[in-house]
Formats: C-alpha cells, sequence, structure tokens
C-alpha cells in the first residue's frame, strides 16, 4: 500500500498531456487554515521543505487567491533532511521577500494573531521521518483542535489570464465511481475551501478516481464530480471522461454556491442562451453550446 502514498493517478495522467492546471509537486503543501467554529478562511500558506524546488508559477496563483479573497499569506520554509530535528523555520508574510528565522512558538503566535484559535503552551522539537514530515507534526500536536487545516489539491486556471477558475478536492478510494459519494467526515475541510472558493467568485468541486488493490493500480478514467456547498454534497456528473474534465465541459452546470435540488430532464437538444442556436447538452443543466461557453472561460 505504500504506492497509494506515492503516486496520484490524475496528477499523472495530467503530466502526460497538455492541461491549465496547477498543483504543487514534491514536498511542499498549499494549505488553507481556518477555524471550524466558523469556516471562514484566515490565512493561506505555502509550507515547504528546504529540499523543494520552487515553482513560480503556483507562487503567482497562491497570492492571486490570497489578494482576491483578501486574506493574509503566509510562506513557511522548514528542514526537511531526513531526520533533522526542527525547532525554528523560515517565515514570510510574503511570497517575495526574503523570510527570517523564528521559532515554533512564534510561529504559533503568528497563527494566533490572524485570528485563529490555537492552544496555549510551547513547542518541542520535532523530526522528520518516513512517515511525516517534522511540520506536520508539529501542527497536529501544537495547533489544537478548534481549527481547521486543509490541502489546496488542485487549481483549475484561465487559459487566457492564468487567473484560478475553479478550486479542486481529489477523492480516491476502492469504491466504484458509480457508488462513492464524499464522506460527511471531510465536510468540515470542505466547508472551508468551498468559502475561499466562493469569496473568488469560482466553483469548489469534487473530483473522485478509483484504485484497484491487484494489481494496485491508480485509475483516472473514469472519473466522478460533484460540487459542494456547506454540508451539500450534489453530484454533478458519474462515469465521466477524463478528456472532458479536462476541457471543463461540466463547469457551466455548476453554480458557485448552491446546485438547484431541481435536477432539469435531459432532453437531446437546447437552445444556446449566447448564440440562439440549438445544441446537445453537455450535462442536464448546461445553458450554452460548448463554443460560446469557451469563450465565456477564456478558451
Amino acid at each position: 500500500m505504500a504506492e497509494y502514498y506515492k503516486t496520484n493517478g490524475i496528477y499523472n495522467a495530467l503530466e502526460k498531456i497538455e492541461h491549465n492546471f496547477q498543483w504543487v509537486i514534491g514536498n511542499a503543501w498549499l494549505l488553507v487554515y481556518g477555524n471550524k467554529s466558523d469556516s471562514q478562511a484566515r490565512v493561506v500558506v505555502l509550507v515547504y521543505g528546504s529540499s523543494w524546488e520552487i515553482q513560480t508559477d503556483i507562487l503567482k496563483t497562491l497570492q492571486d487567491i490570497a489578494t482576491t479573497d483578501n486574506i493574509p499569506i503566509y510562506k513557511i520554509c522548514f528542514d526537511d533532511s531526513e531526520g533533522a530535528e526542527i525547532s525554528n523555520v523560515e517565515f514570510s508574510t510574503s511570497l517575495v521577500d526574503t523570510p527570517t528565522t523564528i521559532t515554533l512558538t512564534e510561529l504559533k503566535t503568528k497563527f494566533t494573531e490572524v485570528g485563529l484559535s490555537i492552544k496555549d503552551g510551547s513547542c518541542d522539537k520535532y523530526l522528520n521521518d518516513m512517515a511525516s514530515s517534522a511540520y506536520h507534526t508539529w501542527q497536529r500536536a501544537s495547533l489544537g483542535n478548534l481549527i481547521t487545516v486543509t490541502d489546496i489539491d488542485l487549481i483549475r486556471l484561465n487559459k487566457s489570464t492564468l487567473k484560478p477558475i475553479e478550486l479542486i478536492e481529489l477523492k480516491r478510494s476502492f469504491s466504484s465511481v458509480n457508488s462513492w459519494s464524499p464522506y460527511s467526515d471531510d465536510f468540515v475541510n470542505f466547508n472551508l475551501l468551498h468559502t475561499v472558493a466562493s469569496n473568488a467568485d469560482i466553483p469548489f468541486s469534487i473530483v473522485y478516481n478509483q484504485m484497484i488493490k491487484e494489481p494496485f493500480s491508480d485509475t483516472y478514467d473514469p472519473i466522478s464530480i460533484f460540487s459542494y456547498t456547506r454540508g451539500i454534497a450534489k453530484e454533478i456528473v458519474r462515469n465521466y471522461n477524463f478528456t472532458d474534465f479536462v476541457g471543463g465541459l461540466y463547469l457551466d452546470g455548476i453554480s458557485k454556491t448552491e446546485i438547484s435540488s431541481t435536477v432539469a430532464q435531459v432532453t437531446t437538444s437546447n437552445i444556446c442562451m449566447s448564440c440562439k442556436l440549438e445544441f446537445n447538452p453537455r450535462t442536464p443543466t448546461s445553458t450554452l453550446c460548448i463554443e460560446c461557453w469557451k469563450k465565456t472561460k477564456g478558451y
């Protein structure tokens, strides 16, 4: 099962084709921190090990998200050499400024300053090991259970402006794409990501792919796609073609704030709301033909 953690079928498939997605590669994470009490994002954080090769495109995109959401941004670098103990990190409130060295106890204060409900107490040293980075071990042990921390897995960009147009949570298990649905245990994390996406006026989607046990395979085609709004996960499409996912053909069926509980009846043709020509809908709620939809999304 070690392969489960070393691979991701969606990422691997995207690397082989032309696409307009971004994600962090290597020993780095795009994290959102908030309080469980209100699910409001308090700070977005780039956390990375000292061995990470910086992705400048990710820095720009993370800055775009923080600016649009009007929330602070932190950059945190830790020594990720195997067996290393950390008692301090390199810290900055900017993605471009030179960081300064602060202790882990001082880092807790930085999180408190942005309104996070952090538990009291000083911090010990933490050790990198094969199972987890020292930073993540420290985070779990020291920040308390009143906050939520979640990753941004995948970001879709407008091909023209290179601005974020969708946040995507990637989920996978051994269940079929025809039967799996988002787990309620994950909703506290989804609430936080939905808030970030909603404040940026972009959709938040959950994309699911199935793994095969024997021999192990992290399949990427087909997938299932869900929208999410504050405790409500709505199925957009199941058994969906990966190529159509990359093209974003489902996005015109997603509302950024909610999905109507009334699903439109599927018909063989519709009238495009823009060009007024007849077209074959790609999802039950499609209102634009593919050419008009591409124009609105910058394709």
